[in-house]
């Protein structure tokens, strides 16, 4: 099953004030400079019913409708880089959350979404019945082959705490948090639990990586290597942008795909 993430590193963007550039072509160039191998940018375009421009403090770079997000757009294809877009989603106001899904899906230029779908204090408090209407409603108003990725915690009970199986039918791909050094544990065993827990769902997984909180540098082409090369992901993600400087950017330049794909080992879900 092809993804718009085959064979690409995504470099994940939260907001303004998190990163030390002032404005999108700033950010573009570095990128660029630093990571030239990295051809996707994830951009959170909204926090619940909320445009994510609420909480920006950098009015050059805040998303307050789907026109900056046409502006997003433009400037990194000028710099040969791809949009795609990432939301949270709370289950509070169903109809506001899903019109900001879908005008984001909606803006010419957008490669896909990922619907980050996470249990505890400010993300996901709704239950199965908003989940279903959530999704439902969402879908309905994008294109049909329009590409969604479910954005997540595998560990434990959390997938059951977001009522997965609400999500699954809507979505093709699967984007674990692999947050490794926050999990206690190091990146491959991380890896290998999250494939435990998701790989037998039979959907593409494209693990996001921890860049954050003095995460090991080489931690970041280890869990790539690891992610593409045993367990045949289709990409990886990188979370984020404003906590990487050289030696995270010199990790990520290391990341490679093979010239040949290798399936993915067969999945041994933990009971």
């Amino acid at each position: 099953m092809p993804t718009p993430y085959d064979r690409k590193i995504g470099l994940i963007y939260w907001t303004g004030q998190s990163v030390g550039e002032n404005s999108i072509e700033q950010l573009a160039q570095t990128i660029k400079s630093q990571m030239p191998n990295a051809q996707a940018v994830f951009v959170k375009t909204a926090d619940g019913a909320d445009w994510q421009g609420k909480y920006d403090k950098k009015t050059q770079m805040a998303i307050n409708s789907f026109n900056d997000i046409a502006k997003w757009v433009n400037v990194l294809n000028s710099f040969g880089l791809e949009f795609h877009a990432w939301v949270v989603l709370k289950g509070q106001n169903v109809n506001g959350e899903a019109n900001r899904v879908r005008e984001t899906c909606n803006t010419s230029g957008v490669r896909s979404l990922l619907l980050d779908v996470e249990s505890g204090p400010g993300y996901f408090s709704g239950g199965a019945d908003s989940a279903r209407d959530l999704i439902q409603k969402i879908r309905a108003g994008i294109a049909p082959d329009f590409h969604l990725g479910l954005n997540f915690d595998a560990r434990g009970a959390h997938p059951k705490h977001i009522y997965i199986d609400e999500w699954l039918p809507h979505v093709q791909s699967l984007h674990p948090m692999v947050y490794h050094k926050d999990f206690g544990i190091d990146v491959g065993s991380a890896l290998d639990n999250m494939y435990a827990a998701i790989g037998n769902i039979g959907k593409p997984i494209i693990p996001m990586l921890q860049a954050y909180g003095g995460v090991n540098p080489s931690d970041i082409f280890d869990g790539a290597n690891k992610a593409i090369n045993e367990l045949g992901c289709v990409g990886v993600t990188i979370y984020r942008l404003g906590t990487m400087g050289s030696r995270e950017y010199e990790a990520t330049r290391r990341i490679t795909f093979p010239t040949t794909v290798t399936p993915p080992p067969p999945a041994d879900p933990d009971p």
